[in-house]
């Protein structure tokens, strides 16, 4: 088979097990990244995106004028979804689209990086097929918000490819183009050194010192925009394991690389989130799942060591792109964002990819050596091509979990039933269809996950908000009040628990305090046009009426259609009337 119809078979793969996913919506992530992020609508805004946090511009309409700093910086993923934006709207047929496309082109990246590095045709073909059509990467393709590794992998095998090619510039390229998608993307070099140990004519150092001054210009962009080099934050609900002490966390770690390899091998059970309270923790080298996951990854790096001895490249560039790779997001080294995402092992999944292509390849030389050597290759091909169909059709199912946001908590509880992050989303799904069951619904989800994650209310401000709201359309505004209390001690600097609070405080007639925290919010949000409408509500019942007024006309002046500020203007005018009738025709003070 020619290469070019190795790619088209590749393309066809990849269609026939994502296409189904092109009608599915924003989910998750999906949502504050891309459909209600405002700067990505506005190309003018582009160049500002790579002096920018990742998160930067995601925040929610009450949040105030800066997000907190996430730590991540991937300028050319967000300029992507910008394009995006431009070029078809908020519409996500075209982000999925984009997505799908890269899945592709990451694919035949592979196929050609193999061939390159030695593989024959039918062990490269065989390894970027099965890269193609494989179900744990649905969530960096399904989901929109995967693209960070889609384009962080495409950058990193076009380095590989063009580094192969003895292509510098091309190379310096793509390396930048990985870097400036992914943070993984600083261990490349080290990769590319490891497939080069055994051929040392390859090994050009003048080639190293132009990569690390890509490296150098990435760091310093990224100092420029994060203003320091400062660790992500980590939530423990999150990522449980980084705060429950080093030693926790290494072997929690361990345990979690073994849960990945298992996936690669049987990924009948995937979740979109492993959050509290998903994997129990480790808590010693003992426990079997984290002693067979380090049996199992020495034996990687023992094949890797091997190949190095044979002097068979593709071997240790095989493990080496799997092992440092993912060394970066294990949570070995540092604590991540998440204790485990099967989209951050999109990349590190290729290595093992390759070795099974080889093994693969070794099976159907073995049959060939064999009497009937025709029905053990038969036999051989036949269970690939099995094992094939069930991948695609695995693959398709999944897609079909990422299809909206009560899909995507239905399936995690199904596979993570004390994740209390799913149970949050699942109640926000419900909560967002709005009748009176599915409002019961949602208290009872937000309630489940509360009680599996006490702290949920005052470390999320954004589950307070919506399961305070849920109180009130209940009928118990104390409890909404002090869900908002609980929140605000701490997250003082989020203008929409400062807003819910003070409506709370104006639903049980605590004028004054309402007050106080409605003009909080405004500080720390002034363009929010729900805080002044709420705010000229509480200044008409103390009957400051030009004060209640002026508030009516600046949530005008941010929202000009806002039904509830045209009407308390007309009450403020009424009540200014009526003070200057009762004074002789004075107006008020």
């Amino acid at each position: 088979m020619s290469q070019r119809s190795a790619a088209a078979l590749l393309l066809a793969l990849v269609v026939l097990a994502y296409g189904n996913s092109l009608g599915n919506g924003f989910v998750f992530d999906d949502l504050p990244l891309i459909s209600h992020n405002r700067s990505i609508s506005d190309f003018r805004r582009l160049p500002g995106l790579f002096l920018r946090d990742y998160w930067a511009a995601s925040q929610d309409l009450h949040e105030g004028a800066v997000s907190p700093q996430s730590g991540l910086y991937r300028p050319l993923v967000i300029a992507g979804y910008s394009l995006n934006a431009v070029a078809g709207g908020l519409q996500p047929f075209g982000f999925h689209l984009v997505n799908v496309i890269l899945h592709a082109l990451v694919s035949c990246l592979l196929y050609f990086v193999a061939l390159q590095r030695g593989m024959n045709a039918t062990a490269a073909l065989v390894a970027a097929a099965l890269f193609a059509i494989h179900p744990i990467h649905t969530e960096a393709v399904t989901a929109i918000i995967g693209r960070a590794e889609l384009m962080m992998s495409a950058g990193a095998l076009a380095y590989f490819w063009f580094a192969g090619a003895g292509k510098l510039r091309p190379s310096c390229l793509a390396l930048a183009f990985a870097l400036f998608s992914k943070e993984q993307g600083l261990v490349l070099p080290l990769v590319l050194l490891i497939s080069e140990w055994t051929r040392p004519k390859e090994r050009d150092w003048r080639r190293y010192a132009a990569y690390g001054l890509i490296l150098a210009w990435y760091l310093v962009f990224r100092w420029i925009a994060l203003g320091g080099f400062s660790l992500p934050p980590v939530d423990p609900l999150v990522n449980p394991a980084a705060t429950a002490g080093t030693w926790v966390r290494v072997w929690t770690a361990i345990e979690v690389a073994g849960m990945y390899l298992w996936l690669m091998v049987w990924p009948a059970a995937l979740s979109a989130n492993y959050s509290f309270d998903s994997i129990p923790l480790a808590h010693s080298p003992l426990d079997p799942a984290v002693a067979a996951s380090a049996v199992v990854w020495l034996c990687l790096l023992g094949l890797a060591v091997r190949g190095f001895a044979r002097g068979a490249r593709i071997v240790p560039f095989s493990v080496g792109l799997t092992f440092l790779t993912f060394l970066p997001v294990s949570n070995l080294l540092l604590p991540i964002g998440t204790i485990m995402g099967e989209r951050l092992f999109y990349l590190p999944s290729a290595g093992l990819c390759l070795l099974a292509g080889m093994g693969i390849e070794y099976l159907l030389r073995r049959a060939s050596s064999l009497p009937n050597a025709f029905l053990w290759r038969g036999a051989v091909m036949a269970s690939l091509l099995v094992a094939g169909t069930a991948l695609v059709l695995r693959t398709a199912v999944r897609n079909q979990d990422w299809a909206d946001n009560e899909q995507v908590a239905l399936s995690m509880l199904k596979v993570v039933p004390n994740n209390a992050m799913a149970h949050a989303l699942l109640g926000y799904t419900r909560k967002m269809q709005d009748t009176p069951e599915t409002r019961t619904q949602a208290l009872q989800a937000y309630e489940t996950a509360l009680r599996i994650y006490p702290e949920y209310v005052r470390l999320d401000p954004v589950f307070a908000s919506h399961y305070g709201q849920l109180q009130f359309l209940a009928g118990r505004p104390l409890n909404a009040v002090r869900i908002f209390q609980d929140a605000l001690t701490t997250h003082r600097q989020w203008s929409t628990m400062h807003y819910n609070l003070g409506l709370a405080y104006t639903k049980v007639g605590r004028i004054a305090e309402a007050e106080k925290e409605l003009r909080e919010a405004r500080t720390l949000n002034p363009a929010d046009a729900d805080t002044y409408n709420v705010l000229s509500h509480v200044l008409l019942q103390q009957g400051r009426f030009a004060e209640a007024l002026a508030a009516a006309e600046e949530a005008l002046r941010y929202a000009p259609r806002h039904e509830g500020a045209q009407y308390y203007r007309a009450l403020a005018m009424e009540g200014l009337a009526a003070q200057a009738a009762t004074q002789g025709g004075q107006p008020a003070p």
